[in-house]
């Protein structure tokens, strides 16, 4: 893992509170009281690695704990993790081994009895719990769990959700982290609280929560689950002694966040192309739940379009404009040689950047480890030539630090649909240790959907999770 630094770590007060939280609901817990599970609703950089380090540091002194699992986004695994324990000198008591790869090197690292932390990635849990059903008794080897990011098991009835609950019934303390519980509303909640409690607080199962706390809407396969109205304050009294939250407006005196929104105008061959589109989509929505794959796929092209370019039946890009290439372009020479993070949303947006950006970096899914690290070393260490980096949301959202260079400017090629991934990316530079304005370039074609998910996304609403809804609303307001 490197050598250890001799920096100390020193908690915040709210750090501290934190720690205390976890102690609480973990080993302070008696017959009666607070179940033994303590979920950190903390901000994205306000130091939720660095806090449970301490906290398992502690646990393990006064022999409460002996070995911790570690269950994480893959990157937060092999990275964030190791590096933070690195970092501060006041965690060199503690070992660490990351479980992530073939099968046989975790095989090697969880079989290593001299380890005090085993870190594996969320795609492993699975396989990981096909394992530990070959371990005897009540208990596995991990007197603690801690899952990163639990929001990646919010699906109830997905394969590594159920994984995930085989192991945790078999480990006594356990801490869930993220920095967005909620995202789309409280009924993503319960699958990550019931791993704290077992469903004590909202329900023993799904059927159940959804029985006390939902409606049922739609028929037979497109039926979805929503929340009765008024339930939002009984949901929350009742899972408040296990969750703490903490906003990094209150505890952080951070830079300011400027956003601001640049529009573009498609020329008018491209907007009757897009138009063209959009009256097919506005035709699939008014066909009902018949023709869902339809017109999530007509959005989709709709959403190209609106970026310059689009799949044709073979895979082949078409390209139709370069209006927004230009206003990165235009936004890049304005800023004369300043660092840009660049997210984008296809992979013909970020081939069409490179073409149109001279060395531009691309940070994309299914990227090495080693090649990724290496990036983004040369983005915090000011090497990064020329310090232009492009990203697919996803290949970035979780738990990498990036405040540490030069770059304050984020442009946005294509908005995500997904709030959680716009708010993780902005955190990975607008977080803690940064030391200047950070700025957020939305670039949006007019009169497209991109200004359906431009006010979906401030209004903290995830139009991912509900995209027919919101296209069925953004239609309402077509002229067409």
């Amino acid at each position: 893992m490197g050598p250890k630094s001799t920096k100390q770590w020193v908690p915040h007060e709210y750090q501290r509170t934190a720690e205390k939280f976890i102690y609480r609901n973990t080993i302070a817990a008696g017959p009666g009281e607070h179940p033994t599970g303590a979920a950190l609703f903390l901000d994205p950089g306000l130091g939720k690695t660095s806090i449970c380090l301490q906290a398992v540091q502690m646990m393990k002194q006064l022999g409460y704990v002996r070995k911790v699992l570690i269950v994480a986004p893959k990157r937060v695994a092999t990275k964030v993790w190791p590096d933070e324990l690195a970092q501060w000198s006041n965690f060199k008591g503690l070992t660490m081994g990351v479980a992530v790869g073939t099968a046989a090197h975790r095989k090697k690292i969880l079989s290593n009895p001299y380890l005090d932390i085993y870190v594996t990635n969320r795609d492993s849990v699975e396989w990981l719990a096909a394992r530990m059903k070959q371990v005897k008794g009540p208990r596995l080897p991990w007197q603690m769990i801690i899952v990163d990011e639990s929001t990646s098991f919010k699906t109830w009835g997905a394969a590594r959700s159920k994984a995930l609950r085989s192991l945790i019934t078999r480990i006594p303390y356990r801490v869930i982290l993220t920095g967005t519980p909620s995202p789309k509303d409280l009924t993503d909640l319960f699958p990550q609280v019931w791993l704290l409690d077992q469903g004590k607080a909202l329900g023993e199962n799904i059927t159940a929560f959804r029985r006390d706390y939902c409606v049922s809407v739609g028929a037979r396969k497109y039926t979805k689950f929503e929340l009765r109205k008024n339930v939002e304050d009984t949901i929350q009294n009742k899972i408040a002694h296990l969750c703490l939250r903490l906003d990094h407006k209150d505890y952080l005196s951070m830079p300011s966040l400027v956003t601001q929104d640049v529009m573009v105008d498609l020329p008018s061959d491209a907007m009757a192309q897009y138009q063209e589109m959009e009256r097919q989509l506005v035709l699939a929505l008014q066909d009902g739940t018949r023709n869902i794959s339809g017109a999530a796929a007509l959005y989709t092209a709709c959403r190209q379009v609106a970026n310059g370019a689009i799949y044709g039946d073979d895979r082949q890009v078409l390209q139709i404009h370069d209006e927004k290439i230009d206003a990165v372009k235009e936004i890049i020479e304005e800023l004369h040689g300043k660092p840009v993070l660049i997210p984008y949303l296809f992979d013909h947006d970020a081939t069409r950047l490179q073409k149109a950006i001279r060395g531009l970096t691309v940070i994309r899914g299914g990227m090495k480890d080693k090649e990724f690290a290496e990036v983004i070393d040369k983005w915090n260490n000011g090497t990064l030539n020329p310090p232009h980096l492009a990203v697919q949301p996803k290949a970035l959202s979780f738990g990498i630090n990036m405040q540490h260079g030069a770059g304050r400017d984020i442009i946005w090629y294509g908005l995500t649909d997904s709030l959680d991934d716009y708010l993780q990316l902005n955190a990975r530079i607008w977080r803690q240790g940064v030391t200047s304005q950070v700025r957020i370039h939305r670039i949006l074609a007019s009169n497209t959907v991109d200004e359906m998910v431009r006010d979906r996304t401030d209004q903290k609403f995830d139009v991912q999770t509900n995209l027919l809804e919101s296209l069925r609303q953004y239609a309402k307001g077509l002229q067409l």
